[in-house]
């Protein structure tokens, strides 16, 4: 499984009070965690200088295209200009997702320290939201989701033999619907019910999860006939 984180799998998303979403359209996203050191001094400090950490800070930005409106699944940089948002402490999540599913999301509060809006006349406007962080943070990994295992569908033909009324063992491509779940029976291309309990009538073949499928006694096989069979297996 591999694990790198492609750029596209990162994203920026601030909790508008419904949800997290997702700033766009966003080409480039920074975030930097920074430690103040400060001298230690203690008995076997020596002749080389110690440190500790006094305080923490992180702050994080987002450069992208500039737009217009928000919808369910973008904000537009303009949301953040608003006073009610750009003088508060936002809730907000730097979220990295590599190339496997995996996720790994910091999470803290933040504050609109600056936001620049760039524009020229042959391209498109553009902006640079800068955010300081107030508080710590959390780091929250979320599994992949489990690779998706589909039930598969098989089929097969058996060759009847005069006299007989039932099929079983592997059919002309070595496939066998023992005990799986049987979803179709075609006796010389016509479709017969399946039916689990009883003597099985005309137009009936009777299957019981077992090794077997029987068909009426009352309408024997002739030589040669072709019985054809689908079925599922589960992917479990």
């Amino acid at each position: 499984m591999s694990n790198e984180v492609f750029g596209t799998g990162v994203s920026v998303r601030a909790d508008t009070g419904t949800g997290f979403v997702a700033i766009g359209c966003a080409f480039s996203i920074n975030f930097q965690f920074e430690n103040e050191l400060i001298g230690k001094t203690d008995v076997n400090a020596g002749l080389f200088r110690k440190k500790r950490v006094r305080i923490s800070d992180m702050r994080g930005g987002v450069q992208g295209v500039l737009t217009t409106g928000n919808t369910a699944t973008r904000l537009s940089n303009f949301h953040f200009l608003q006073e009610a948002i750009r003088r508060s402490e936002i809730s907000m999540q730097f979220v990295f997702e590599d190339v496997s599913g995996g996720i790994i999301v910091i999470s803290g509060l933040f504050l609109v320290r600056t936001d620049d809006i760039t524009s020229e006349v042959n391209a498109f406007a553009e902006f640079d939201l800068q955010l300081e962080g107030t508080g710590g943070i959390t780091i929250t990994e979320i599994d992949p989701n489990p690779p998706v295992e589909c039930d598969q569908i098989y089929s097969d033909w058996w060759t009847t033999v005069a006299g007989e009324s039932g099929i079983s063992g592997s059919g002309h491509f070595g496939r066998s619907f023992a005990g799986h779940t049987v979803i179709e029976v075609d006796r010389e291309g016509t479709e017969h019910d399946i039916v689990d309990t009883g003597v099985p009538g005309n137009r009936q073949a009777k299957y019981t999860g077992s090794t077997t499928i029987t068909f009426s006694p009352d309408v024997p096989f002739n030589d040669g006939e072709t019985i054809f069979v689908t079925w599922v297996e589960d992917a479990s």
